[in-house]
C-alpha cells in the first residue's frame, strides 16, 4: 500500500473507532480497520497523539475552507447573517458526525500539544467572528472577547456530544437554536457596552 493510501485508510479507520467501547485497544483496532500493521502505522505517526493531530488538522482545514465560503456569502442584514453563519458552523462540525466526535467529543485526548492546537483554532475562529462583527459596524479589537465567544460555542458543541454518539436531526436543530441564542445574547450585550 502506498503512503497516501495507507494514511487515508488509517484516517478512515480512526474516524470509525471513536466510540467509548473501542477505546481500550484503539491503536490495534485502527490498524486492523485500515488493514495495516502497527509497524506501518509507526512509520507514519510517532504515536496516537500524532494521529489525532493529523485528523484534527484535516478537519480544521476543511472547516476553515467552509467557513471562509460562508462568510464570503453572508447576507447583508446582521440577523440573517448570524443565522447563516451559525447554520454553516453547525453544518461544518456535524455534517460528518465522526469528525464532530473526534474533534469535540468526550473521548478526545488532551495533552499540552493538543491544547495548544485547540487554542490556536479558537484564535483563528475568533478572527472569523471579528470579521463578521466589523462587517456590521463593530469596530475595534475585541480579540479576547471573540475567543471567549468561540470557546462558549465550542463548549455547547462538546456538551451536545457528551454521551459519545452522533446527534439526531432533532438534537442538531436544538443545538442550532441554542447556539443562536447564545450568540445573540453576547451580541446584544456588545451593543450595550461598546
Amino acid at each position: 500500500m502506498e503512503h497516501s493510501s495507507t494514511l487515508e485508510a488509517i484516517f478512515l479507520s480512526a474516524l470509525e473507532k471513536s466510540s467509548p467501547a473501542e477505546r481500550a485497544a484503539y491503536l490495534e483496532q485502527v490498524c486492523a480497520g485500515a488493514n495495516v500493521s502497527t509497524k506501518s502505522f509507526y512509520r507514519i505517526f510517532e504515536n496516537r497523539e500524532d494521529l489525532y493531530l493529523a485528523l484534527y488538522e484535516q478537519f480544521r482545514t476543511m472547516a476553515f475552507t467552509r467557513m471562509t465560503g460562508a462568510i464570503e456569502h453572508v447576507p447583508p442584514h446582521e440577523a440573517s447573517a448570524e443565522d447563516h453563519l451559525v447554520d454553516a458552523l453547525v453544518a461544518t462540525y456535524f455534517d460528518d458526525p465522526r469528525f464532530a466526535l473526534v474533534v469535540q467529543g468526550p473521548y478526545r485526548a488532551i495533552t499540552p500539544r493538543i491544547e495548544r492546537v485547540r487554542r490556536e483554532t479558537r484564535r483563528l475562529a475568533a478572527e472569523f467572528l471579528q470579521e463578521a462583527w466589523r462587517r456590521f459596524g463593530l469596530s475595534g479589537n475585541y480579540s479576547g472577547l471573540a475567543v471567549a465567544v468561540i470557546g462558549g460555542i465550542f463548549d455547547l458543541f462538546t456538551s451536545a456530544l457528551a454521551d459519545g454518539r452522533a446527534l439526531t436531526p432533532e438534537e442538531l436543530d436544538e443545538l442550532r437554536v441554542e447556539t443562536k441564542r447564545f450568540y445573540r445574547a453576547v451580541r446584544a450585550g456588545l451593543a450595550t457596552v461598546f
